[in-house]
Order: C-alpha cells, then structure tokens, then sequence
C-alpha cells in the first residue's frame, strides 16, 4: 500500500477542522488537536502491509503453505471455494487474512474513467484518512440510518467470500479497502472471482 502523502495529510487535517467546527460534539476541537497530532507523528501503517493476488489456478495447499497457516477452517474454507462453479463466484472476491489481527474489508465501486469513488466526493476521502473522520461523518449525519455497503470483517488466518457491489456499466470496477476496525490501512484493486491475501 501507498503511505498517505503531506498533501493528503494536510487536506485531511483542513477537511476534518472544519467538520469539527459545524458539528455538535463536545470535546471534539481537543480530539481534532490530539488525533492530527498523532497522524502527524506516528508511522504509517500503509507501508508494513501488502495484498496480493493469487493466480486463478493455483493450488489450495499452495495458497495456504505460503503463509504457514495450518487452520483447517482456512483449509475448508479455500477448498470450498475452490470447487464453486464460476458463475456462482460471479460478483464476489475471497480474502485471505493472513495478519495477526482481525480486519475489516469494505469493497467500493470505482470509475476507471476518474478513478473516482461514485458515493462520495473528495471531503469524504479527507475524512475517511483522519483517525477522528469517522466520529465527524457519523455526527454529521445524525438522524440518519447508517449505510451498510457491504464489509465484512475477517478473522485473523481466516478467510471469507466478500461480496461485490454491482457494476453499472463496464466503466467502473471495485477497489477493496482494508482497515483494523476504525484505521484505515489501505486499498487495492478487485478481480471479481479473484483470491487475495492480507499480509502484514
């Protein structure tokens, strides 16, 4: 994964001041302060992490030898997934999570002309990169139902069938984003059918 760069630290910080200044949280300017602090400071996560492909025929022993896991529920699982028919493998990916720690994976629709997301605009790119985003987004939007877009979260040696949004076109394709709970890590592209690995 790509570390987040000055210029996007520096948009995130701005974006999520000024969410902090319409919103209604007390406390939430000395959060902004503390939280910018440590994006600042602290080391990218980004860096230590990587999600690779596997090529469509490889082997199941294969898969699971590269990173020595021994789980048979991971074995049963990719053994399953092997035997699948290809149209039932339509609009879904599997994760591996080869990390010590459980993740969370959120696919998102993608425009290969922009390269944009089509559910949300820049500012919300700004504040998914700010450790204090989420509580600014969830308190913008009081009152309103939360959005389920389809994460899932895995198990750490696990894997799971992640479901794909539908494309509306042939223009557009999915970009998996990976995070421990609340902190964003990074993101790749999706293959639908594809299998990927979450390594730390």
């Amino acid at each position: 994964f790509q570390a987040k760069t000055v210029g996007e630290k520096l948009q995130s910080s701005l974006v999520c001041l000024a969410a902090v200044a319409v919103a209604p949280v007390p406390g939430s300017s000395e959060m902004w302060l503390a939280t910018t602090t440590m994006m600042w400071l602290d080391k990218d996560q980004a860096w230590q992490h990587v999600v690779y492909e596997h090529p469509r025929d490889a082997d199941t022993d294969t898969i699971l030898d590269q990173f020595q896991c021994r789980s048979s529920k991971a074995k049963a699982a990719l053994a399953m997934w092997k035997q699948m028919p290809p149209e039932k493998k339509r609009g879904c990916v599997l994760v591996h999570n080869a990390s010590v720690r459980r993740i969370l994976v959120r696919p998102k629709l993608v425009s290969h002309i922009s390269g944009q997301s089509g559910e949300s605009g820049d500012w919300a790119q700004a504040l998914d990169h700010h450790p204090l985003g989420n509580v600014m987004k969830k308190a913008l939007a009081f009152g309103e139902k939360p959005k389920v877009d389809g994460q899932v979260f895995i198990a750490p040696q696990r894997l799971a069938v992640v479901p794909l949004p539908p494309k509306p076109d042939t223009n557009w394709g999915w970009r998996g984003h990976f995070s421990y709970g609340d902190t964003k890590v990074g993101d790749c592209a999706f293959r639908e059918g594809g299998v990927f690995s979450f390594i730390s």
